[in-house]
């Protein structure tokens, strides 16, 4: 898979930061789609594709933290890569438990961002692959079952 698809979206409600980071992302090379709450995030129809989520912890609403818990269940192949400025050890160990891919804290240098990032598609892409591949074992043993065994009445 051709990470020229895959897209960073980012949740961060600070109006200066954000244009910020989406600029610094593009730069390098990044395709980027930024919202400003979680829930403008959550009202995007159907599943983000591939890609990752950069996400800061305190938003207004709905927190980064709780974003996280909900796509865990939503679309767990979409790594999270969390971007606060206020968080603490407790909150980034609970985070990387749950799941996340990755916890930095602001300011980060741009290369540890955009590494991080890269690894992050890499594993999504890796995530797609699998469940493609079993997405197709499954449909090839409907096939097989429905071809050679009898349904009983």
């Amino acid at each position: 898979m051709s990470h020229e698809t895959s897209l960073v979206y980012i949740v961060e409600d600070d109006e200066s930061f954000r244009p910020a980071l989406c600029h610094v992302l593009e730069a390098r090379g990044f395709n980027v789609q930024a919202f400003a709450d979680a829930e403008s995030f959550m009202e995007m129809p159907g599943e983000p594709g591939p890609g990752c989520l950069l996400l800061d912890v305190h938003l207004p609403g709905l927190n980064g933290l709780d974003l996280h818990t909900y796509l865990i269940q939503k679309c767990p192949s979409l790594p999270v890569i969390f971007l606060t400025g206020h968080g603490d050890i407790r909150m980034s160990v609970d985070a990387m438990k749950k799941g996340a891919f990755d916890f930095l804290v602001k300011p980060v240098r741009s290369e540890l961002l955009a590494s991080s990032i890269q690894r992050a598609f890499d594993h999504n892409a890796m995530l797609r692959q699998e469940h493609a591949e079993l997405n197709d074992l499954i449909s090839r043993y409907e096939e097989f079952r429905t071809r050679w065994f009898v349904q009983e009445v």
